[in-house]
């Protein structure tokens, strides 16, 4: 599955949700850039990886059986 990055989030949704962007959906026919990365956003990353509490980040969750 592949989504451009910061077009409408569509995922399973007959119309997108204006307040949700796609980042990060790769696809192995789909080249990205790679580039490094500030180290403000390395930090951040870092520290909801590393958080004991969870992120509320869930948009359109789905509960099934995926392959990958």
């Amino acid at each position: 599955m592949y989504f451009a990055d910061l077009t409408g989030y569509s995922y399973y949704l007959k119309l997108p949700i204006d307040s949700a962007t796609n980042i990060g959906w790769l696809g192995a026919a789909h080249p990205f850039p790679r580039a490094p990365v500030e180290r403000i956003m390395f930090e951040k990353l870092c520290d909801i990886c590393a958080s004991t509490e969870p992120a509320n980040v869930h948009v359109n969750k789905l509960r099934s059986v995926q392959s990958c």
